[in-house]
């Protein structure tokens, strides 16, 4: 049992609805945070726009991996993650995806911004 799991399983990964929405909440919440965070630093001059877009980019892949339910990917063997990845079961969904997708573009836009100026 994980972090969040009550004992009523109502969705197919055998957890309930209600702990999902919880979890997609506290990972707004995250992304929220860290963006105000990150904006905060680019005004405060705390650091430069690269490290600022980059830090905030991972913090959001890491939110989006802990929302999809992906960190126990860090337990398997290689070729276990190869077989999931064949079976199409590695794909985000819904929130996760979209704030996958943010955080790598704002990781990119670091990268840009760093090679640019």
């Amino acid at each position: 049992m994980q972090w969040g799991d009550g004992p009523v399983t109502d969705n197919a990964n055998g957890t309930s609805a209600l702990n999902e929405l919880r979890r997609e909440w506290i990972a707004i919440v995250i992304c929220a945070l860290s963006g105000a965070l990150g904006a905060a630093a680019l005004v405060m001059r705390w650091g430069s726009v690269s490290s600022d877009l980059i830090s905030t980019g991972a913090v959001w892949t890491f939110t989006a991996d802990w929302l999809g339910r992906r960190l126990g990917l860090l337990r398997l063997r290689p070729g276990q993650i190869y077989a999931l990845a064949r079976q199409g079961r590695l794909r985000p969904s819904g929130l996760a995806r979209v704030i996958r997708d943010a955080g790598v573009l704002l990781m990119l836009a670091g990268a840009v911004y760093f090679f640019a100026h």
